[in-house]
């Protein structure tokens, strides 16, 4: 489930059935890709895991973009379009007037060739942009390693990053190990690790693993262990030395690197029903006052809690990208 700022009112839904769309409140989903080309390259025809809402970062107007995963390692790129006249496009419902157009097709897999051949492919969870470079989304899989591709073009180096005990294997294939990445989160934060254009990014695990890498390293920097498989990992957006942890016994971890270097400041236990996953996002609020950070906990029983963040986890201190590299350095 993912907003669409520039269209108020309106979020992107992905269903196991390998459907998608968008949907205004609590109306019909106002686009629904269902029904499109039955091309097997313009289609999920796997449950889609995941979906990421991209903003382009040029001048060439190409406005908002959505990449969605499946399980199979597809990737479909779609924009945004907002319609003021009628369209007759079939996925469109009557007087629908927001619409995805796709645009391209990445495979994760080099040897993905169709669905037929992918029954020794290890299965992709999740994915997450690069906050800099709209073209680049790393992708995590069952094969323990986290992958960079792109849109187009070239790759940067390093483009696999692997976890610390990874045994030899190819990143297509199933790692027996536990070494399965369930989340990915890269932090806003330019200027937090010793090596110049690159960024912190987590990684969660199946094995209860928390990995802490630099984008220009394929090896993590530091690994934490939490009391169960990780669920859910997010990077505070306001605060470089903060993060937290989703596990699947419905505990939170709550990670601050200017504080303890060896694991998290505290950790909260919900007793409620099963925690499947949180995010976080920055709130303003207005012009001389601190950002405040919003945690959304969703539950299996679909009701959805929103919480704000202490003071300790949101107010950035002056410098804290600098401080947080000279902790970095360190491990």
């Amino acid at each position: 489930l993912r907003g669409l700022p520039e269209v108020p009112d309106n979020v992107l839904v992905s269903t196991r059935t390998g459907e998608e769309g968008v949907e205004q409140k609590w109306k019909l989903p106002t686009y629904c890709t269902d029904i499109s080309d039955a091309a097997e390259e313009h289609q999920h025809l796997a449950p889609v895991v995941s979906i990421q809402v991209i903003f382009s970062d040029d001048s060439s107007g190409s406005g908002t973009k959505v990449v969605s995963l499946d399980e199979e390692g597809k990737m479909l790129v779609w924009t945004v379009v907002s319609l003021s006249n009628y369209d007759e496009d079939p996925c469109l419902s009557y007087g629908g007037r927001i619409k995805l157009l796709k645009s391209s097709v990445v495979y994760t897999y080099k040897d993905q060739f169709g669905s037929a051949k992918l029954w020794n492919l290890a299965r992709t969870r999740c994915l997450n942009s690069h906050p800099s470079n709209s073209n680049l989304v790393f992708v995590g899989g069952e094969s323990g390693f986290v992958l960079l591709k792109s849109r187009y073009g070239s790759l940067p180096a390093p483009n696999k990053f692997r976890a610390e005990d990874a045994e030899s294997i190819s990143v297509s294939q199933y790692d027996p190990s536990g070494n399965a990445v369930t989340s990915v989160s890269i932090s806003n934060f330019e200027g937090c690790t010793p090596q110049p254009n690159s960024y912190l990014m987590l990684v969660g695990r199946d094995n209860g693993a928390i990995s802490l890498y630099s984008t220009a390293r394929s090896q993590p920097l530091k690994t934490w262990y939490v009391s169960g498989a990780v669920k859910k990992v997010a990077w505070s957006p306001t605060r470089p030395a903060v993060f937290i942890a989703l596990d699947d016994t419905s505990r939170l971890h709550f990670f601050l690197l200017l504080e303890k270097q060896d694991g998290p400041v505290l950790i909260e236990n919900v007793d409620s029903s099963q925690v499947e996953s949180i995010d976080v996002a920055g709130l303003k609020q207005g012009a001389g006052k601190n950002d405040k950070v919003g945690m959304a906990v969703a539950f299996g029983t679909g009701h959805i809690q929103m919480h704000l963040l202490a003071r300790k986890f949101s107010e950035p201190l002056s410098d804290e990208a600098e401080l947080v590299r000279q902790k970095v350095s360190d491990f």
